[in-house]
């Protein structure tokens, strides 16, 4: 499943991350981190109008992560349904189940203890942000973008002014 999660975020066109109440947190750092590999991330709260405006916008390659609150708020699971309903992939990271997510979810995984050990949830949530953001961005970086050792010895011969005094500090 979590495999399934790393390629649906890597492929996705359009990345959406709704988060309610005390999980909106969570929903802006996966979404900010995030950002910083890809294009085309938003974060919000389920509140918010503008994630009816998306759902009204429908386009291929989209999916949503939804960071669901305990209670789940109404306006979450309307939103959820809703993208359902636009066979938009839906995928829910929830704490414990049963979660009422999970009638409209592609992908639902738990990161909450067994034990309801509230601690211990409360820290797989960022650890599993971590780890999520690591992988997609393995996925992300195309060889393309790294300087070939052919490019960078040219540039380094060509730059006299910078690189070659032998008692300077070289940095970069």
């Amino acid at each position: 499943d979590y495999q399934t999660l790393v390629k649906l975020v890597s492929k996705s066109r359009e990345l959406y991350i709704i988060g309610s109440g005390l999980t909106f947190h969570y929903a802006i750092q996966l979404g900010r981190e995030l950002s910083l590999i890809r294009k085309k991330v938003r974060a919000l709260e389920a509140s918010e109008p503008a994630v009816w405006d998306i759902i009204a916008d429908v386009s291929e390659n989209r999916a949503v992560i939804f960071f669901p609150d305990i209670p789940c708020s109404r306006e979450t699971i309307a939103s959820a349904e809703a993208f359902y309903q636009q066979k938009i992939p839906v995928v829910t990271l929830c704490s414990h189940l049963p979660c009422p997510l999970s009638a409209y979810s592609t992908l639902l995984i738990t990161y909450g203890s067994p034990e309801n050990n509230v601690n211990e949830t409360a820290l797989n949530l960022p650890f599993l942000i971590d780890c999520l953001v690591r992988e997609v961005k393995v996925i992300s970086v195309k060889p393309s973008s790294i300087i070939s050792p052919e490019a960078r010895q040219q540039y380094l011969a060509s730059n006299n002014l910078l690189f070659n005094y032998e008692h300077v500090l070289k940095i970069g």
